[in-house]
């Protein structure tokens, strides 16, 4: 696999360092410098610590890592998708799959890394979108809540930046509340719960549409499996 993704960013025509680890052990010894890497290629059946257990680690902080399972077992698909993975592609069809892969994940790192401006006139806040988790409207106030527990609040409307932000991945699930599709873990009738295990309420007329937009965010990394 190594040399597949050697192969692969060679292609893209992107600088990149790759880091080989032998077995989970390792990679959980080197679990906070993974947590800033951009993509990582995770075997799921590894020696000793699995990649499950590896994502589940990282699922629990906050991190920018892409997660890329691999795997020669399709039955793991469905307990994959609960550590949202950017994908999970087949060993057997690993060149065409890792390089689709690897092609889509540099694009999203690409969107993910744009600096949003908040504010106007002399007051703006700047923020990767990447870090964002939700945007909460308190009367004429905005707080943007972040992966890192920041919240930072300005003078501004909600209804400003939904359709700006709609385009980058965002969803409206309340009438105060716009949020990153992929910090959602899961939805239910009355509120969704983001990964960092926060629940925020989600209206009754929204449910739907969020649900179709997370849905669509998830099946991107299952393309190709049967």
């Amino acid at each position: 696999m190594e040399r597949e993704a050697q192969l692969c960013f060679a292609e893209a025509k992107v600088d990149f360092e790759l880091t080989k680890f032998q077995g989970g052990n390792m990679l959980m010894h080197e679990i906070d410098s993974v947590l800033n890497y951009d993509v990582l290629l995770l075997d799921i059946d590894m020696p000793g610590v699995d990649g499950m257990e590896v994502a589940e680690r990282i699922m629990q902080m906050p991190h920018r890592v892409n997660i890329i399972f691999v795997t020669n077992r399709d039955d793991m698909v469905f307990e994959a998708i609960h550590y949202h993975p950017f994908r999970f592609i087949r060993k057997e069809k690993l060149h065409d799959e890792l390089s689709e892969a690897i092609t889509s994940a540099l694009d999203k790192i690409y969107r993910e890394t744009l600096i949003y401006c908040f504010g106007t006139g002399a007051f703006t806040i700047k923020i990767p979108i990447c870090d964002i988790l939700y945007l909460e409207s308190q009367k004429h106030y905005i707080s943007v809540h972040t992966v890192q527990g920041e919240v930072k609040t300005f003078r501004g409307k909600i209804s400003e930046y939904t359709d700006i932000l709609s385009d980058v991945g965002f969803v409206r699930v309340h009438m105060g509340y716009l949020v990153n599709v992929r910090y959602i873990y899961s939805i239910s009738s009355q509120k969704i719960v983001l990964d960092n295990k926060e629940e925020l309420p989600i209206s009754r007329t929204k449910i739907e549409a969020v649900k179709q937009k997370h849905a669509s965010y998830m099946r991107r990394f299952v393309r190709g499996m049967h």
